[in-house]
Protein backbone atom coordinates (compact mmCIF):
# COMPACT_ATOMS: atom_id res chain seq x y z
CA UNK A 1 0.00 0.00 0.00
CA UNK A 2 2.72 2.49 0.91
CA UNK A 3 4.95 3.87 -1.82
CA UNK A 4 8.12 1.80 -1.72
CA UNK A 5 10.20 4.83 -2.80
CA UNK A 6 8.90 6.97 0.06
CA UNK A 7 10.86 6.85 3.30
CA UNK A 8 9.01 5.17 6.14
CA UNK A 9 8.87 6.77 9.54
CA UNK A 10 9.99 4.75 12.53
CA UNK A 11 7.52 2.62 14.45
CA UNK A 12 8.34 3.02 18.14
CA UNK A 13 7.12 0.33 20.51
CA UNK A 14 6.51 1.93 23.91
CA UNK A 15 5.83 -1.57 25.22
CA UNK A 16 7.02 -5.09 24.50
CA UNK A 17 5.67 -6.19 21.06
CA UNK A 18 4.83 -9.58 22.58
CA UNK A 19 2.00 -7.84 24.50
CA UNK A 20 0.43 -6.86 21.18
CA UNK A 21 0.86 -10.40 19.89
CA UNK A 22 -0.76 -11.83 23.02
CA UNK A 23 -3.64 -9.36 22.89
CA UNK A 24 -4.30 -9.54 19.16
CA UNK A 25 -3.38 -13.11 18.42
CA UNK A 26 -1.82 -14.43 15.22
CA UNK A 27 -4.79 -13.62 13.00
CA UNK A 28 -5.16 -9.98 14.06
CA UNK A 29 -1.48 -8.99 14.03
CA UNK A 30 -1.58 -8.47 10.23
CA UNK A 31 -4.41 -5.99 10.85
CA UNK A 32 -2.09 -3.93 13.08
CA UNK A 33 0.60 -4.09 10.39
CA UNK A 34 -2.00 -2.92 7.85
CA UNK A 35 -2.99 0.02 10.05
CA UNK A 36 0.67 1.05 10.34
CA UNK A 37 1.07 0.74 6.57
CA UNK A 38 -2.08 2.81 6.01
CA UNK A 39 -0.77 5.56 8.31
CA UNK A 40 2.54 5.59 6.41
CA UNK A 41 0.72 5.73 3.06
CA UNK A 42 -1.66 8.51 4.14
CA UNK A 43 1.24 10.59 5.44
CA UNK A 44 3.01 10.36 2.08
CA UNK A 45 -0.11 10.95 -0.01
CA UNK A 46 -1.31 13.91 2.05
CA UNK A 47 2.15 15.28 2.84
CA UNK A 48 1.61 15.06 6.59
CA UNK A 49 4.62 15.90 8.77
CA UNK A 50 4.58 12.40 10.29
CA UNK A 51 7.59 11.95 12.55
CA UNK A 52 6.90 8.51 14.02
CA UNK A 53 4.21 6.00 14.94
CA UNK A 54 4.00 5.01 18.60
CA UNK A 55 2.44 1.78 19.81
CA UNK A 56 1.60 1.34 23.48
CA UNK A 57 -0.20 -1.39 25.42
CA UNK A 58 -1.90 -0.69 28.73
CA UNK A 59 -4.71 -1.66 31.06
CA UNK A 60 -7.50 0.80 31.63
CA UNK A 61 -7.44 2.12 35.21
CA UNK A 62 -11.22 2.53 35.43
CA UNK A 63 -12.01 -0.82 33.82
CA UNK A 64 -9.21 -3.24 34.77
CA UNK A 65 -10.54 -5.97 32.49
CA UNK A 66 -9.99 -3.73 29.45
CA UNK A 67 -6.71 -4.04 27.60
CA UNK A 68 -5.79 -1.27 25.18
CA UNK A 69 -3.37 -1.19 22.28
CA UNK A 70 -2.98 2.40 21.15
CA UNK A 71 -1.47 3.31 17.79
CA UNK A 72 -0.61 7.00 17.68
CA UNK A 73 0.65 9.12 14.79
CA UNK A 74 3.20 11.67 16.00
CA UNK A 75 3.25 14.74 13.77
CA UNK A 76 5.81 17.52 13.93
CA UNK A 77 4.81 20.95 12.73
CA UNK A 78 4.84 24.56 13.80
CA UNK A 79 1.54 26.27 14.64
CA UNK A 80 1.06 27.79 11.17
CA UNK A 81 1.59 24.45 9.44
CA UNK A 82 -0.74 22.70 11.89
CA UNK A 83 -3.47 25.26 11.18
CA UNK A 84 -3.15 24.54 7.45
CA UNK A 85 -3.77 20.82 8.07
CA UNK A 86 -6.68 21.61 10.36
CA UNK A 87 -8.61 23.53 7.66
Amino acid sequence: MADSAAPKVPVVWKTDPSEADRLLGKRARPVLDGIIDLMQHAAVERKWPLEQINIRYRHDMEFPEWEILRVCAVLKADLETAEEYYR
